[in-house]
């Protein structure tokens, strides 16, 4: 067999192997469900689908645990692949509630974290869950305390001036307790990374945004509009 082929046939092999890790069934596995095979365990009752065939997978999980914090992971079958790192958190609101767990595993190039193998769920804090920013630089607490954000829609945001120009990097939380729901650049869970942003030039506005529909978030710089003077007879000429 000529090189051509072998090299062929090789990268041929690669992607039957990539297709059937990604086509491999996902669970969304915890101590919020039992569906009679026991917690952290994977049954019909648990199984992720993509239905669309597009790598994002869903699922509507009934909860026959108790109110109340549960974590989870999505896993497969052997536990062999999981994510994300720590076990993330998922709220009970209700006696057998139903939640909606989505796992996405396309690649994005848009400024939200995280890119790829995105976790989230429906109930990611308790009803009426407010949130604050709190990060490395001053006015975001220098990890003390935060200010507060607003709810936009869907996405929780804070345009916040920077003095001093660097490097910082911050995360969304609940209004004063790391303990109930925490967003970095991961997903909620207590071990996830923060989000990092740098300000090139001194008292530079940054955007803080947490997309509660995904479980993504950013932060970046807002361009300054210039200001552009303009006389009566440049007026005038708009109107001709």
């Amino acid at each position: 067999m000529n090189k051509t082929a072998t090299t062929l046939m090789a990268m041929a092999l690669l992607s039957t192997f990539a297709a059937a890790a990604i086509a491999q069934p996902w669970y969304v596995k915890g101590d919020y469900y039992d569906g009679g095979t026991g917690i952290w365990t994977d049954n019909p009752g648990n199984v992720m689908v993509d239905s669309l065939g597009d790598l994002r997978f869903a699922r509507h999980v009934n909860s026959d645990q108790a109110v109340g914090k549960h974590e989870f992971k999505i896993a497969s079958a052997d536990w062999s692949t999981h994510y994300p790192g720590c076990n993330s958190w998922v709220y009970i609101s209700v006696p057998g509630d139903f939640i909606h767990f989505t796992f996405d595993q396309n690649t994005y190039a848009d400024g939200w974290s995280p890119s790829t193998n995105i976790i989230w769920n429906d109930h990611f804090a308790p009803p009426g869950t407010m949130f604050e920013v709190i990060g490395s630089a001053p006015e975001t607490g220098s990890w003390s305390s935060g200010p507060p954000a607003t709810l936009v829609g869907g996405t929780w945001t804070l345009d916040l001036p920077i003095a001093l120009a660097g490097s910082y990097e911050a995360k969304f939380r609940a209004v004063g307790t790391w303990d109930v729901c925490n967003v970095g650049n991961e997903t909620n869970t207590p071990c996830g990374g923060n989000i990092a942003y740098t300000t090139a030039n001194p008292g530079e506005t940054v955007r803080f945004e947490f997309d509660t529909a995904t479980g993504r978030t950013r932060a970046y710089v807002l361009i300054a509009t210039p200001n552009v003077r303009g006389s009566w007879g440049k007026v005038k000429t708009l109107y001709r």
